[in-house]
């Protein structure tokens, strides 16, 4: 019984929670709308090869989201492992930083953060879905 319930335990800390602190969050003015995920990994990589406008310049920096509030999102998404797919619905993107690893990620309709880099998704917690509109629109202002 005692076996179970660890078990149990642990996979709920692998499906919920971060557990990583993000000390420095990048948003980018303008990305790839839409993509495969190679393609994405690639667009962040080489900017300059993709004629799409991409814009790398920092408009967090009054911030639309601050570090802690992005840090809470991430502790209370559920999180799953990301596979290759095409990826639709592009709304924010940009570099996160733990421990001066730097992780790419973009930030999707509907509701999901994926990170790029350790190829993870966190799925936003329901409660955390109007925070993220009221800073998509913050977004579209900038």
């Amino acid at each position: 019984m005692k076996l179970l319930l660890y078990i149990t335990l642990i996979s709920l800390k692998l499906t919920t929670g971060f557990g990583q602190t993000t000390q420095k969050l990048i948003i980018y003015k303008h990305f790839v709308p839409a993509g495969t995920t190679m393609m994405l990994v690639a667009a962040f990589n080489n900017p300059s090869n993709y004629n799409l406008g991409i814009d790398t310049t920092n408009i967090n920096s009054s911030p639309i989201i601050s570090i802690q509030e992005w840090n809470g999102l991430l502790n209370r998404a559920r999180v799953k492992k990301h596979h290759q797919m095409k990826i639709g619905g592009v709304d924010w993107a940009g570099e996160m930083y733990f421990q001066k690893e730097k992780h790419f990620f973009v930030m999707c309709y509907p509701y999901v953060i994926m990170d790029l880099t350790s190829r993870m998704n966190y799925w936003l917690a329901e409660g955390d879905k109007h925070a993220f509109d009221e800073r998509l629109s913050l977004l579209k202002n900038k």
